[in-house]
């Protein structure tokens, strides 16, 4: 919910963009529990009690028009928007230092000289393609910025957020006391979010094992966070397939028989039939 309200309109509320009749202006419609169930990847008669739980004990709050949002959430961006428009105010005040006109050309002296000559140009030019280098910003088609770096300098994504909210309703599933905080559920959509980008999973593949994990009698008190089951991602996979199959492949040989293969393999080579 909170990354939601990251990306609602205002900032800060639980809404989901509409138009009115006349098609004259946008207007707030707030998401109902079945929506929100589906979004969080949960069932509607647990979306709707948990939001009981939450608003009986005033985490969050209601507009008149019916529409959740995050009190802490909002008074942040009312605060950021006052700080960005005093700092705004604030180069028009005379005790405030004025930013310089032109910059200083450090590289003229005898050292600065001597250094531009000796590559072949002016100190003037070669001071002038190092600041080039150095200080001035890139344009946007000099420098690309990957996809994933993108995302992961901003919020994760709404399929990261489903990907922590069924780890949560899974372990939840089994205990249903079990305490995971607001600060915990970022972390996991974060980390989810850099299992599809960085690590390139499947978000299928995600969902499959976090639903063995929680259903295995012992892997389930090992695995009770993101950054766990990224770490032994791909052992619980295996794990989980053997376990799907019900059996080992007829073509499965254990690391130790293949050592042995391997050194009669070279007896036989080296010495011949023994």
């Amino acid at each position: 919910m909170l990354c939601f309200m990251h990306q609602g309109t205002p900032y800060g509320h639980l809404t989901l963009p509409a138009v009115s009749e006349d098609g004259r202006k946008d207007i707030l419609r707030p998401i109902l529990p079945a929506v929100l169930a589906r979004m969080v990847g949960g069932t509607a008669e647990d979306v709707e009690r948990l939001l009981a739980e939450l608003e009986d004990a005033g985490v969050f709050s209601r507009t008149p028009e019916g529409v959740i949002f995050s009190r802490r959430m909002v008074q942040d961006e009312k605060l950021r928007e006052t700080r960005a428009s005093g700092g705004a105010k604030s180069l028009n005040h005379p005790n405030v230092p004025q930013p310089k006109a032109s910059s200083k050309d450090t590289s003229k002296g005898s050292l600065g000289g001597s250094l531009g000559e000796s590559f072949g140009g002016s100190p003037s030019s070669s001071s002038s393609s190092s600041k080039n280098i150095m200080s001035e910003p890139q344009n946007g088609s000099d420098i690309e910025i990957a996809p994933a770096q993108k995302r992961l300098a901003s919020v994760p994504s709404q399929l990261a957020c489903r990907l922590a909210a069924l780890l949560k309703a899974e372990i939840r599933r089994n205990k249903p006391d079990y305490r995971i905080t607001p600060s915990q559920d970022r972390r996991w959509a974060v980390t989810a979010q850099r299992m599809l980008d960085i690590d390139q999973r499947n978000s299928e593949a995600v969902a499959k094992v976090i639903r063995w994990v929680q259903g295995d009698a012992f892997e389930m008190a090992n695995v009770l966070s993101m950054d766990k089951l990224r770490a032994r991602f791909d052992q619980l996979e295996l794990k989980a397939r053997k376990a799907n199959t019900g059996s080992t492949p007829t073509t499965y040989v254990s690391a130790s028989d293949r050592i042995l293969q391997e050194r009669n393999a070279d007896r036989l080579h080296v010495g011949g039939v023994q």
